[in-house]
């Protein structure tokens, strides 16, 4: 017997085209998807290595502003201290006057005592042997504040000893 059909059986030529075509698309779609992948893993690379950058400089910046904070608080309280001496500078008087005044109407030992208190009140204390030695001292009070460098002068007390010392506590205010 012999066998009149073909037992190879080809393909018909519209079935090669549309094998063809799918091949062809296939491959385009392979590529395409190659690309796609690429893209995006390049795309997640640059994207988290931003991030990366991004979180560093916020880090720094982080502990930019807590350095700046500590600066910050530390020039705030000088500038707080600078004012509190400012007041207290502009509030004192020069008592070095006072002073050479004083060395000058009566040096030790007839100076005994000075003192200020917070009315700026000067308590002098001279004292000397006999009453005719602090008598300079006295006249030289009197014409500083005839003068007009000391006011208000008071005798508060006199006082004599047993061995005849002299003490005066006198007070005045300075003109500053």
């Amino acid at each position: 017997m012999i066998n009149l059909i073909n037992s190879k059986t080809g393909f018909s030529p519209q079935l090669l085209l549309i094998e063809d075509s799918i091949r062809r698309a296939s491959r385009v779609a392979i590529v395409l998807f190659l690309l796609i992948g690429l893209s995006l893993g390049g795309l997640y690379m640059y994207f988290s290595s931003k991030k990366e950058s991004l979180e560093r400089t916020r880090m720094e910046l982080r502990s930019e502003i807590t350095a700046n904070k500590n600066r910050e608080g530390l020039l705030t309280s000088i500038k707080d201290r600078t004012r509190i001496v400012e007041r207290v500078s502009t509030s004192q008087r020069p008592w070095v006057r006072m002073l050479n005044l004083l060395g000058e109407v009566a040096a030790p030992p007839v100076l005994a005592g000075v003192s200020v208190n917070e009315g700026g009140v000067i308590e002098t204390t001279i004292q000397g042997s006999s009453f005719d030695e602090l008598a300079s001292p006295v006249t030289s009070l009197i014409s500083t504040a005839l003068d007009g460098k000391i006011k208000n002068p008071v005798l508060r007390s006199v006082q004599v000893g047993k061995d005849g010392t002299v003490r005066f506590s006198i007070t005045f205010s300075m003109v500053f």
